[in-house]
């Protein structure tokens, strides 16, 4: 799958905003300086967005977890997919945002036949994930876009802006999950911040597109114009970041590391003019042996480039890292999928202590 190539431009994504909903957000906001950022993805379809008309409410919710269970409309989303979606972990038990079911409409939007809401919130300082219920009368959901190995997920052109509007570049963005039944489908996105500063504030987002993988028919593709605001905080418990300043390469260092239950991002500094993409490679493992793998580029924070790989509920306590710079050897790295292999393909590693 390919990351979006066209970027829209020039269509008015401003809606009224009630006074009282923006109060709200106004009072949310208080004290946040505004942050931009945007984030770029390795997955999805090439679409192309058009502007409607959709339906905005509040910025009421509940931060209490217990919430989950009293929730008839959406359900405790969390739980039903965090086991088997990329950034896999335990997100149920953490202290999530929660949409009552009285306020399940304020966090709904209808636009072409589908129905959009979001429930829970949870960010661990680097990432903001959601759940969102998907649902339409006019497409059979129940093997929506089914893999070989089992996995689901539906395709959504966004564009999001973290304490700040949506910006202009729109990104296709998975809603990772599994069908509820054959008229819905509920999952999780992700949204990635510009930096991991702000302990809580609110995500702008703007859906354009859905894509759907359908079985045994033409694909469905929506265009449309869906707009949220979702507040969130962070719990950064169990996250850290560690400094590294380890170079790699004449033009490649890495300088910092951000882990969390779900993830790790390696932020890395490349000299301007002095690495060429293919010139090297590594490749990431835990503790135990097993892979880290790669999943997504994000944008550059502070110069610094993002490299985010997905750990899967798994706990590390240190990473070991393999380097090749012969070419003959760049492209076998990035497949490698035991350190036996990496350490076969490498002139160089070393090992970075993350600790409890």
């Amino acid at each position: 799958m390919k990351r979006f190539e066209d970027l829209i431009a020039g269509l008015n994504r401003d809606i009224e905003i009630p006074e009282e909903v923006d109060r709200r957000f106004e009072k949310t906001l208080q004290e946040l300086e505004p942050k931009r950022g945007k984030i770029r993805f390795s997955w999805g379809k090439m679409a192309v967005a058009v502007a409607a008309v959709v339906v905005l409410c509040g910025m009421v919710m509940v931060s209490n977890p217990a919430m989950a269970s009293q929730l008839p409309f959406v359900g405790n989303i969390f739980q039903k997919v965090e086991k088997d979606v990329i950034y896999s972990g335990d997100y149920s038990k953490k202290d999530t945002l929660h949409v009552s079911s009285d306020e399940e409409a304020c966090y709904s939007g209808e636009d072409k036949g589908i129905k959009l809401t979001f429930s829970e919130v949870y960010s661990d300082g680097f990432s903001i994930y959601t759940t969102v219920k998907l649902e339409s009368d006019k497409y059979d959901l129940t093997k929506a876009g089914l893999t070989k190995d089992g996995r689901q997920s539906i395709n959504l052109a966004t564009s999001f802006g973290v304490n700040c509007e949506a910006g202009p570049y729109d990104y296709d963005l998975l809603l990772d999950g599994k069908n509820q039944g054959k008229h819905a489908f509920v999952g999780m996105m992700k949204f990635d911040k510009a930096n991991n500063s702000a302990e809580k504030g609110v995500v702008n987002v703007s859906i354009k597109n859905i894509y759907i993988e359908l079985d045994g028919g033409e694909d469905a593709f929506i265009e449309g114009n869906w707009k949220f605001k979702i507040p969130y905080k962070t719990d950064g418990g169990k996250s850290k970041e560690i400094a590294v300043g380890k170079k790699i390469t004449d033009g490649l260092k890495i300088e910092k590391l951000f882990v969390s239950p779900y993830q790790l991002v390696v932020f890395s500094d490349i000299a301007e003019g002095r690495l060429d993409k293919n010139a090297a490679a590594y490749a990431i493992f835990d503790q135990d042996g097993k892979v880290i793998e790669f999943q997504e580029i994000g944008d550059k924070e502070g110069g610094l480039e993002r490299d985010i790989y997905a750990l899967q509920g798994r706990q590390i306590s240190e990473v070991h890292v393999y380097i090749t710079q012969k070419e003959r050897n760049v492209a076998k790295m990035h497949q490698v999928s035991t350190e036996e292999e990496a350490q076969k393909l490498s002139e160089k590693d070393f090992s970075i202590n993350i600790g409890k």
